[in-house]
């Protein structure tokens, strides 16, 4: 009997973004988190998310005074890195 192509497979665990990984978690990620321009360019995304939430719970209480608020997420800075 053949034996199945597992993800799990310890032959073939190299062959899944092993090294990607490693490059990612070692070098990609310091280098975000330093970079002024990418902090910057965060800082102004989260500014746009809260604008955007109070410009729609501005909306929501125009046509409903009763509605309630609406509460967007912000993003942090380990869901880009």
């Amino acid at each position: 009997m053949k034996s199945k192509k597992s993800c799990m497979d310890t032959k073939n665990i190299l062959n899944e973004g092993f090294f990607e990984n490693l490059l990612k978690i070692f070098i990609s990620n310091p280098a975000l988190k330093k970079s002024k321009k990418f902090q910057n360019s965060f800082q102004k995304l989260n500014k746009s998310v809260i604008d955007l939430e109070d410009s729609i719970n501005k909306e929501l209480k125009n046509i409903n005074p009763k509605s309630k608020k609406i509460k967007l997420k912000t993003y942090k800075l380990k869901d880009f890195t």
